[in-house]
């Protein structure tokens, strides 16, 4: 058998080999930082209340913390870390503005007492325990085991410089934190449901109806009964435009097919 009758008989194989590379040579480009139409490939992560979060600020974040610990963060790691970052920035633009507008706030006594008063916040504990057992580490436990405020002051007074910034990161996350329950408990106490009201949902709840009704569906009446003129569907389509956008932009695109057949001579060199 020759060499050209071994390619006809793989014929279809090379197509299939020239088509899937074909396709990922357009999947490469398409998510590329230029396609090949032009367009650039987003690296937003989403948007919170009007506010874009970028892959850069995450990747930010992924950097500094791997160049302080020195070493690179597991992809269990860096999943946590999203989760938080995207948690932080809810806060950061949405919670920020509501407790900021209704003026919340907590003062630096207040902060000190949640960080090292004789009843630290339970918010502290994720700092001073150990991952493994999430128990309290010993040297800043109290007798029954629960973070002791005294030994925290203690650690405050003998902190080295390069533990500072990190304390300062602590300091800020908690202080969120409390402004943010502070604001929680405002919105709880706010709302109030009064005797009638729960009478009456009560009822709405419980109360039951019978009775019968007849229903034509629209599918089985003619088109030819009903006329609709240019004005109506223009009216139409100029209050529902929105619902016509396109939140993509579109391409159209040419190829040519050649398809191989064997010539007389191939066959009959065959």
């Amino acid at each position: 058998m020759t060499i050209l009758s071994r390619i006809r008989n793989r014929v279809g194989l090379l197509v299939g080999i020239i088509f899937l590379a074909l396709l990922s040579f357009v999947l490469t480009d398409l998510f590329s930082a230029q396609n090949i139409f032009g367009g650039q490939q987003s690296s937003d992560l989403g948007e919170i209340n009007g506010n874009t979060i970028t892959l850069k600020e995450f990747q930010r974040r992924v950097d500094k913390i791997e160049i302080d610990q020195k070493r690179t963060l597991s992809e269990e790691e860096q999943q946590q870390l999203s989760e938080s970052f995207w948690m932080e920035k809810i806060d950061e633009h949405v919670y920020e503005p509501e407790w900021k507008k209704v003026g919340i706030s907590l003062t630096d006594n207040e902060l000190a007492e949640q960080m090292y008063g004789d009843r630290p916040s339970p918010h502290m504990n994720a700092y001073f325990q150990d991952p493994q057992t999430g128990q309290i580490a010993q040297q800043f436990a109290g007798p029954d085991g629960s973070l002791s405020g005294e030994k925290i002051r203690d650690f405050v007074k003998k902190m080295e410089p390069k533990v500072e910034e990190q304390w300062a990161q602590i300091e800020d996350a908690l202080r969120k934190t409390l402004i943010k329950e502070k604001y929680n408990t405002l919105l709880r106490k706010g709302f109030y449901v009064t005797s009638a009201q729960a009478k009456r949902e009560y009822a709405d709840e419980n109360t039951k109806y019978n009775f019968k009704y007849i229903v034509k569906k629209f599918t089985e009446i003619p088109d030819s009964t009903v006329k609709v003129t240019d004005e109506e569907m223009k009216e139409y389509y100029v209050s529902h435009q929105w619902k016509f956008k396109q939140a993509n932009a579109t391409r159209s695109m040419e190829y040519v097919a050649f398809d191989i057949y064997p010539s007389a001579q191939d066959i009959a060199d065959q």
